[in-house]
């Protein structure tokens, strides 16, 4: 799931502004939450998620925008909870961090115990013969249909027995754990770039700040 504050520029009006908001997507599905203001598009650093110096209003708007960075962490931490730390099988992922970021204080925890019971799921953690460790469910409810094949699975686990299905699926949740981690490094490493080049535009550092901006573009094409 990726969380980040974007311009909607399909929403622009007569007047050439776009509405800021959050947008939540995992897949083809897409959530969007207005933060209550409106840009034009040469107002806006993409890459920062910032509005520039130019408009009369920045520090105003960073300010909401900082806020609004604080929570998205917040929640998408209680989302990886539930998906990891308590097993949701079948979690609605965009649809909790939308209903979590925009509920209110006194509603937060309720909706939270709510996406808790209905896909938290008690596991138990088996360590698979190459040292992998793999979360079974306990007491979770299989559809007739898929039973069989379940139990089968879960024995050939619990004996170590090798099958392509179960190392797909290990292979799988390390694909997700470790997209979720290089996309939280990816967003650290951007927020310091960008409190070190505002830094130097404090510091009146001209040399170094002109060469901040080419610089992560250079870092982000190699790394493309």
């Amino acid at each position: 799931m990726n969380a980040k504050i974007v311009l909607r520029k399909d929403k622009k009006n007569a007047h050439g502004l776009c509405p800021v908001v959050i947008q939540i997507s995992e897949g083809k599905e897409v959530a969007r939450i207005p933060l209550g203001f409106t840009l034009k598009a040469e107002d806006f650093d993409q890459e920062t998620q910032t509005v520039l110096k130019q408009h009369s209003e920045h520090k105003n708007y960073n300010q909401i925008i900082a806020k609004a960075k604080s929570k998205i962490e917040l929640i998408n931490n209680e989302v990886s909870r539930l998906q990891y730390d308590r097993s949701a099988i079948g979690l609605p992922k965009v649809t909790a961090f939308k209903e979590l970021y925009s509920a209110e204080e006194e509603a937060y925890d309720s909706i939270l115990k709510k996406y808790d019971d209905n896909y938290g799921v008690q596991t138990t953690t088996v360590a698979y013969p190459n040292g992998r460790e793999f979360r079974i469910p306990i007491n979770y409810k299989i559809q007739p249909e898929k039973y069989d094949e379940a139990i089968s699975l879960l024995r050939k686990f619990s004996k170590g027995e090798s099958d392509s299905q179960l190392d797909e699926l290990l292979a799988r949740q390390e694909r997700v754990e470790a997209d979720d981690a290089n996309g939280e490094k990816e967003s650290f490493f951007l927020e310091a770039w960008d409190k070190y080049y505002k830094h130097c535009l404090r510091e009146k550092s001209s040399n170094t700040s002109i060469r901040i901006p080419n610089n992560l573009q250079i870092l982000k094409s190699f790394s493309a």
